[in-house]
């Protein structure tokens, strides 16, 4: 519906350019009427822009953008108050300082009052752009996209729709494109001068915002947008923050860049925000502005759950434009600017299930669990009695339910769906039990909690003098080869031999060597060595070097980042070997540790059964797992540490095993 109400807008600017003299608002296309008509005082601002471009017949692509973009703005809003500019100032003050962070957001709390108390107005674009800052973002988007050499791969709606916008979401708008342009357009003249296209440009573009910093902030999460220039400036912020600024700088460089957000991760806590761009085939690359660049998968293994695209033009289709009016919706899907994209990314099917019966619902949900509870991603209407849902990712677990003031209420059973698109209830059953459960963990190994990126610049070194003076490297952690969150394995073909080898720390080498196993292998199979690292060596330490080859992903070798050494661990074969496989795990976090079963800890064995959790066992752990006897079969499952807070994933128990989602 959004692509519809695109091409009929450009088909009538076509018309108002061919036969507008007299700038007679009869001929409008019915949207930039209706736009024209809600924008009260500032209708006047607004036709200035369109009579600029009707003069002449060469602006008639700029009277086409100008008409796109006027019809899209009803409903567009950012938010004033004296408020919400200190504390939209926060990233200024904090900038990389992030240590001092916390002392700076309390700080500002006391002077200017909580945030979330701010009665801060929402100002609408559209009653309130000004013509001279509308003309010049349109004259400026179109001459640097005319000037790139990929523009001529793209079509007219693809610069309207990913070019062409003056803003993202609910920041305040800036109009500073000039500005961003000359700063980041030197670092594409010789891809330019190359004919380069559009993603080899953003690849460059995005190794420069990653190596020029970024400091990890959750801090304003509750906040607006925070806008182009504080953003660029601070380089500080969530992922939201890294994906606005890739959107910034890359759409001021003439480059189609957007911003996808998934309301919750599938496997653990938290959503995440990132970008793409639109290839010359229409595909959409997904990267994430000053981490993952283009042609680097962002985050290829992890399943996604519902990805929306932020939209220039309400999409009719959602579910804030099909709600009724006095109808509560979750926030997560509150934005009449989003549309779903999930199939573009991932395996996806159909499926219709039968809803607990609920007086006058007229929409159900689909939700993932975040480690506490279930949070709404996905709607669809109620027909019949059934919610029947569309593009929906395999191999996770969904709970159906209502939602009302800010209340979830369960709609059917949980479902998961299988890799192959069947799917099913996950149900107790209490006569067929599973004889023995055996729990080591209440939840798997966190990505997040493993940052591959600072691993990057790592590398393996063979050698045969202990102080590796002839260190010839074997393997080159690069951005292309980011080691996996487990077992990672390295072929070699080189016939030289080594007594010596080691994994030497990232960029960070100060704090990223951090190993939880090192293993080699000859033709004849593992190699017996003796650890070493230039790590002081401390009576009991939890985290030495010993812990990199003692068969125990539990534990981890840890680079002491308070030392002047660089940090590595290396193996001592006594004599110089063949090598021709090298097997590594990189080192976990804490919280990660703190995920296996720990003796003396109590822990609750939960089943999902009649819309809530229900205790069906509890035990305290002797050692370093659990068996639980005659559990019900099919059905979700949640192990509580009633010991610790910790993270808590929920399973199924599937081929004799537990299956983690």
């Amino acid at each position: 519906m959004i692509d519809m109400v695109k091409y009929l807008i450009l088909g009538f600017c076509s018309l108002l350019a061919a036969s507008l003299s007299s700038c007679d608002t009869a001929n409008y296309p019915p949207n930039v009427k209706a736009a024209l008509n809600a924008a009260g005082a500032n209708r006047s601002e607004l036709i200035k822009v369109i009579r600029n471009y009707s003069r002449k017949p060469e602006d008639s692509l700029k009277l086409k953008a100008a008409c796109y973009l006027i019809a899209a703005l009803p409903g567009h809003y950012y938010y004033e108050s004296s408020r919400l500019r200190h504390y939209l100032d926060y990233s200024m003050l904090v900038k990389r300082d992030g240590w001092h962070g916390e002392y700076i957001m309390n700080s500002m709390q006391k002077l200017y009052g909580s945030y979330s108390s701010d009665p801060a107005t929402r100002v609408y674009h559209l009653q309130t752009v000004k013509a001279d800052s509308l003309i010049r973002n349109i004259d400026f988007s179109y001459k640097v996209w005319t000037s790139q050499p990929w523009s001529r791969h793209y079509s007219f709606d693809i610069f309207c729709e990913y070019v062409l916008p003056y803003f993202i979401d609910d920041e305040i708008p800036e109009f500073n494109k000039e500005e961003i342009y000359r700063q980041f357009s030197p670092l594409l003249d010789s891809i330019k001068s190359a004919g380069g296209s559009a993603i080899e440009a953003a690849y460059i573009v995005n190794e420069k915002l990653k190596a020029d910093g970024w400091t990890f902030s959750m801090r304003q999460n509750h906040m607006p947008h925070l806008g182009s220039s504080r953003i660029i400036a601070s380089r500080l912020g969530n992922c939201r923050e890294m994906a606005d600024l890739a959107t910034y700088v890359m759409r001021a460089l003439g480059l189609p860049v957007g911003n996808d957000v998934m309301p919750q991760w599938p496997q653990r806590s938290l959503g995440h925000d990132c970008n793409f761009i639109i290839d010359t085939n229409g595909k959409s690359i997904m990267f994430l502005g000053a981490e993952d660049s283009p042609g680097v998968p962002h985050f290829p293994d992890t399943k996604k759950g519902k990805i929306f695209r932020y939209t220039l033009y309400a999409n009719t289709g959602s579910l804030e434009m099909q709600r009724d009016s006095n109808e509560t919706i979750p926030s997560t899907l509150s934005s009449p600017f989003i549309k779903d994209v999930t199939n573009l990314y991932a395996s996806c099917t159909d499926i219709s299930i039968p809803l607990i019966p609920r007086q006058e619902a007229k929409h159900a949900y689909l939700s993932l669990f975040n480690n506490k509870y279930w949070v709404p991603v996905d709607w669809a209407n109620v027909e019949n009695g059934r919610g029947n849902w569309k593009n929906v990712e395999r191999d996770i677990v969904y709970l159906p339910v209502y939602y009302s003031e800010s209340e979830i209420t369960p709609a059917a059973d949980p479902i998961e769906v299988n890799k192959d698109g069947s799917f099913h209830f996950l149900k107790p059953d209490s006569l067929h039990p599973i004889k023995e459960m055996e729990c080591r963990m209440i939840s798997p190994v966190v990505p997040q909690y493993v940052d591959m990126n600072s691993f990057i610049g790592g590398r393996m070194q063979g050698a045969n003098k202990p102080d590796f003076s002839d260190a010839v490297s074997l393997y080159d952690i690069t951005p292309r080869r980011k080691p996996g969150v487990h077992w990672n394995e390295i072929t070699l073909y080189s016939s030289q031999k080594f007594r010596y080898l080691r994994f030497y720390g990232g960029k960070n080498w100060q704090r990223d060597c951090n190993i939880s196993e090192l293993a080699a292998y000859s033709p004849s199979g593992k190699l017996t060595a003796k650890v070493f690292s230039p790590k002081p060596l401390v009576a009991n330490d939890p985290f030495g070097a010993g812990k990199a080859v003692d068969d125990d992903l539990t534990t981890t070798f840890l680079s002491d980042g308070s030392t002047k050494y660089k940090a590595w661990v290396g193996l001592d074969f006594g004599k110089p070997v063949s090598i021709n496989k090298i097997r590594f795990a990189v080192g976990m976090h804490r919280k990660n540790l703190d995920l296996y079963i720990v003796p003396g800890h109590t822990y609750e064995l939960n089943v999902w059964d009649n819309g809530q959790w229900n205790t069906i066992a509890v035990q305290t752990a002797r050692q370093s797992s659990l068996i639980f006897e005659k559990v019900p079969a099919n059905a979700l499952y949640l192990l509580h540490d009633s010991s610790a807070e910790v993270d808590e994933r929920i399973f199924t128990w599937e081929n004799n095993g537990i299956k983690w989602f």
